[in-house]
């Protein structure tokens, strides 16, 4: 959204934090000394999709509005640019004698 990847960094490693710290389970692959024990079974409950449906899109908002960005709509459901190919740039660099 902002041309960069630091808030979507940022907001991953704080979010794997939060939960190394608060909660742990005996089936989860990363085990630590949290400050709660979930003893139940894995389970796909409604609570899974309350940060995708809720959470989510409000932190959207809160930073759409907070750094102030413009068009988001499009920038999240718009065209997906092909990536530019740096063989080919590197070979007409070449052509015109650039380094």
């Amino acid at each position: 959204m902002d041309e960069g990847t630091e808030i979507a960094l940022g907001l991953h490693a704080a979010n794997n934090m939060l939960a190394a710290f608060l909660i742990t389970t005996d089936w989860m692959v990363f085990q630590t000394d949290a400050l709660f024990v979930d003893t139940s079974e894995p389970s796909v409950t409604w609570e899974m999709f309350v940060p995708v449906l809720v959470l989510y899109p409000l932190m959207l908002l809160l930073f759409a509005k907070k750094y102030k960005w413009t068009n988001w709509l499009e920038k999240l459901t718009g065209r997906i640019d092909k990536p530019v190919n740096l063989t080919e740039n590197y070979r007409i660099l070449e052509d015109i004698g650039a380094e």
